[in-house]
């Protein structure tokens, strides 16, 4: 229960502290809290990412369904491989009765 407490109180301090250095730097709702100077930066930043890793997040859907894909068929190898036995064992019984 002490440790709670501590906790509690290191926490109550640190939103405190910020509170005050919002004070400080006059960091407010109608001042965007301090962050006008960069939300173009980070929109770009954010543009720049969606370009990147897009084809990323979209590919990985697509691994997704070439491994279930490859699952399958390696789950039914002797039916994916059938016509090639059959024609090896016709090749084989074609040399033997000539």
């Amino acid at each position: 229960m002490e440790n709670n407490f501590d906790r509690f109180v290191a926490a109550k301090g640190t939103i405190e502290g910020v509170y005050k250095e919002m004070k400080a730097r006059s960091l407010s709702k109608d001042k965007e809290w301090g962050i006008a100077d960069i939300k173009e930066p980070l929109s770009e930043a954010s543009r720049k990412v969606t370009e990147i890793y897009g084809p990323v997040m979209a590919g990985r859907g697509k691994e997704e369904s070439y491994r279930v894909m490859l699952e399958a068929i390696e789950r039914h190898r002797p039916m994916f491989e059938l016509p090639s036995t059959l024609a090896e064992h016709i090749r084989r019984v074609s040399f033997t009765e000539i």
